[in-house]
């Protein structure tokens, strides 16, 4: 995973949506 500003964050709500899938599921 890429280190973004959360700025970024905010605009792509899909990244954070991955995030909290990674974060539910760890691999």
């Amino acid at each position: 995973t890429e280190n973004l500003p959360a700025s970024s964050l905010q605009n792509h709500p899909d990244v954070t949506i991955i995030a909290d899938a990674e974060v539910a599921q760890p691999t």
